[in-house]
């Protein structure tokens, strides 16, 4: 399946999670698409100064990619400064991200459901 640019869901969120400024959020992939073993995949684009407040996912995991710009990132108690290239796993633990520098900051973003193994 091919899904091109300019083709995905967008919509804006106001002061996320108790973030400041707006997020646009472009849904790469509906949940059902991908069976439901995700639960989010989709860019994020965050203004300078802006950014997505502290908040938890319990029985999941996120993963944050920067494509571009900068991120200051709360992880749990632990501040982290990311850049292009750089990618972050925070599972069931706090986190939040803010845009630092002068750039908008894009990252791609995927919340996983944690899945139970099977016994064998």
């Amino acid at each position: 399946m091919i899904r091109r640019e300019g083709s995905y869901r967008t919509e804006m969120r106001e002061n996320m999670r108790g973030g400041q400024g707006k997020i646009k959020i472009e849904h790469l992939w509906q949940p059902e698409e991908m069976e439901h073993r995700a639960r989010l995949f989709a860019r994020l684009t965050i203004e300078p100064e802006c950014g997505i407040g502290f908040h938890e996912h319990l029985g999941e995991a996120e993963v944050f990619v920067v494509i571009s710009g900068q991120a200051k990132m709360m992880d749990h108690d632990q501040e982290v400064i990311l850049r292009a290239g750089d990618t972050i796993l925070t599972s069931e633990s706090g986190h939040a991200v803010e845009a630092i520098g002068d750039q908008p900051l894009i990252m791609l973003a995927v919340i996983l459901n944690h899945l139970q193994k099977e016994n064998c």
